[in-house]
């Protein structure tokens, strides 16, 4: 009989494919404890993101690194709409 397809079935291949690909598969409890605080509501790792933005941007200075956090972080900032999904507006006309 075939296994059930089932979020955990895709969940385990995605990581499989991911891990192929070189990124490193981490236990999320173990996130939340070291970079979260143990507070699941937090759902961007502010720290990861911080050292990613200065590590894909090296000549970018600190403010610039700081402004292209906060468009990434807020929601609700029609700037982060536009930087994630740049043709986004098309589809709103």
């Amino acid at each position: 009989m075939a296994k059930p397809f089932t979020e955990s079935v895709v969940e385990e291949a995605a990581l499989d494919m991911l891990g192929g690909l070189g990124f490193a598969v981490a236990y999320g409890p173990d996130l939340a404890d070291s970079e979260r605080g143990g507070d699941y509501g937090r759902v961007v790792l502010e720290g990861r993101l911080r050292r990613a933005l200065g590590r894909l941007n090296p000549n970018v200075p600190e403010a610039g690194i700081e402004e292209a956090f906060r468009k990434l972080t807020r929601p609700d900032a029609p700037a982060t709409v536009s930087l994630v999904f740049p043709d986004c507006g098309s589809y709103h006309r």
